[in-house]
């Protein structure tokens, strides 16, 4: 395929940032009715497509498709924190991440999309000491992985978005159906600084220590994300996370 088929134009690519850096996560469209567009972002049956969010971000994606992601992107605060992740997290990942060669680069960014059809992970957040706490006040929906072929969400988590944790250091856990030779984690702000990262972990859990939190104020949202590495090497990336810290 030629280079004129496949990548978006400059024009295009900067329209896609700028509608990113007007649209508020956690603000929904003031006019859901609005009928210009086709895409009902709080419809379950049209679920986000994360491979497509990563192409464009990479500057990868159809023109065509380019444009509507644009439109979408205006109305759909989830789509626009999934950009938000993708536009981070491709820019550093030749930094953080050895790659083969450059196909493999291709797979491990779509890692999201392949982890949605082949790793089920079951996020758990816990307290020290205690059972997680809900604030029905502050939950906010989250991001979900897009349905398998069965119609089983391939990312859940038994608990809700906005579980207050523990400034002084907390426990995170989860469980993947891929079987996974080790697992990375990664917690970032809102703002996507990182806060803390974990690369080599051989069990489905780990804590956040109090020392990389004392520099933030309670009520900060944190959001958090595993990928499973398997044996082969290949990686696959699970959803985005939110928790509030108290």
């Amino acid at each position: 395929m030629s280079e004129h088929e496949q990548a978006p134009d400059h024009e295009q690519l900067e329209r896609l940032r700028t509608a990113f850096a007007a649209a508020t996560v956690g603000e929904p469209n003031d006019d859901p009715s609005d009928p210009s567009d086709p895409i009902d972002p709080s419809d379950p049956s049209d679920p986000i497509d994360p491979e497509k969010v990563w192409a464009a971000a990479r500057g990868e994606l159809d023109p065509r498709e380019t444009a509507a992601l644009v439109d979408r992107l205006h109305r759909d605060p989830q789509l626009a924190l999934e950009w938000r992740l993708a536009v981070e997290l491709s820019d550093t990942s030749a930094a953080v991440t050895p790659i083969r060669a450059a196909a493999d680069r291709r797979y491990w960014v779509a890692g999201a999309l392949a982890l949605a059809t082949a790793a089920a992970v079951t996020v758990v957040v816990l307290q020290d000491g205690g059972s997680p706490e809900l604030d029905t006040d502050t939950v906010t929906p989250g991001l979900r992985g897009p349905e398998d072929t069965g119609g089983e969400a391939a990312f859940s988590t038994p608990i809700a978005e906005g579980t207050r944790v523990a400034l002084t250091g907390f426990e995170l856990s989860w469980s993947a159906r891929a079987r996974a030779s080790r697992y990375e984690l990664q917690v970032r702000t809102e703002a996507l600084d990182l806060v803390y990262e974990a690369r080599e972990l051989q069990a489905a859990r780990a804590r956040v220590p109090g020392g990389v939190l004392a520099s933030l104020e309670p009520g900060r949202v944190l959001l958090w994300q595993v990928t499973a590495v398997m044996a082969d090497g290949t990686r696959e990336r699970g959803p985005a996370w939110r928790v509030v810290l108290e």
